[in-house]
């Protein structure tokens, strides 16, 4: 069954966004079985969409994400590129960490076509001008202000807001009381699109180990490109 849901994403990740919940709660911070570290860049990475529960009678409404570090049969094959929390890159102490940015991608023809992440919930996922030619780089941007501040947390990955080619803030997916998004890009064959899929948070589930989450009706899925964007219909 997870084979199936990674099929029907890599058909058409713009038609899945729209129909299926991506659940990326949970990852943040934690090393899982075979070494995945959610606090770190991979190129490449496995992702498995796992339902959220099973049935033999029909496709998933929501599934989650899971990344791992080695090859699976049936996983989609792609880049991450890690949520680091405000608190961990603000923080003058012992404990701070610097944003993690995932660079070096090419801007036509990418190895991979698709860059996930962990879960929005005020960041901006950000795709910039690469180091070198003709590639582009990632980044998950923590704090909500970010936009209206100029990004200025991405001098930790030496840029500036001066390298942005495509955004994806909170006012693209957010409202009050729904700050939550699943946002990714991946590249269609000549181009980058950025993804976000407004969310409502539910209850945790003590077997997932995390909440549940639903696509936000009243805030439809959304797509951006270099040359503009709309809803997913």
């Amino acid at each position: 069954m997870s084979a199936h849901e990674c099929t029907r994403f890599k058909t058409n990740p713009l038609k899945f966004a729209r129909d299926v919940c991506i659940n990326l709660q949970g990852a943040g911070g934690m090393v899982a079985a075979g070494g995945f570290n959610a606090n770190n860049a991979y190129s490449p990475c496995w992702f498995d969409l796992e339902p959220w529960s099973s049935s033999l009678f029909s496709s998933a409404t929501q599934v989650i994400l899971k990344p791992q570090t080695g090859m699976g049969a049936g996983l989609l094959q792609g880049y991450y590129v890690p949520y680091i929390s405000y608190q961990s890159v603000a923080s003058t102490n012992l404990d701070h960490i610097d944003m993690v940015l995932l660079d070096g991608v090419p801007k036509a023809l990418p190895a991979y076509t698709m860059v996930f992440t962990g879960g929005q919930n005020g960041c901006s996922l950000l795709m910039l001008k690469g180091g070198a030619a003709d590639t582009v780089s990632f980044v998950h941007y923590p704090n909500s202000d970010g936009k209206k501040r100029g990004y200025p947390l991405l001098r930790q990955v030496g840029k500036t807001a001066a390298d942005i080619l495509l955004a994806i803030d909170f006012d693209m997916y957010g409202e009050e009381g729904n700050p939550n998004a699943a946002s990714f890009f991946f590249y269609d064959g000549s181009k980058w699109v950025g993804v976000t899929q407004p969310q409502v948070q539910g209850a945790i589930s003590m077997s997932q180990m995390r909440p549940s989450m639903s696509i936000n009706r009243n805030k439809p899925a959304r797509f951006i490109t270099q040359a503009g964007g709309g809803v997913i219909v």
